[in-house]
């Protein structure tokens, strides 16, 4: 899966930070059980998370925007960022494409 993280890109952000803005709060469907999630900004992978598991906001926060959102919980993977962190991805994105989410052999 990969996730745009356009407006919450920051190049001086901490590996923590940048896994927090890539994990939530999403509309996707977690039924479609992707292993990895990939960071990406302007196109290139920024980082590379296993998937271990799925979370929505506290059922109290679950209304408005949050209703139907979704985060996962990860842990990144050395392999994976080996083999694609620098990697352009634009391919998957066609142009005036507005969802930041994108399901690649899942």
């Amino acid at each position: 899966m990969l996730i745009r993280i356009s407006r919450l890109y920051r190049p001086t952000m901490t590996p923590d930070q940048l896994y927090e803005a890539t994990r939530k709060w999403w509309v996707l469907n977690p039924d479609r059980d992707p292993d990895y999630a990939f960071s990406i900004f302007g196109g290139v992978v920024k980082a590379a998370y296993r998937i271990d598991g799925w979370e929505q906001p506290p059922r109290e926060q679950r209304v408005g925007r949050l209703e139907r959102r979704w985060a996962f919980r990860g842990v990144t993977d050395g392999e994976m960022e080996r083999r694609y962190v620098g990697m352009d991805v634009t391919e998957f994105f066609p142009r005036g494409a507005a969802n930041p989410v994108r399901y690649v052999n899942c």
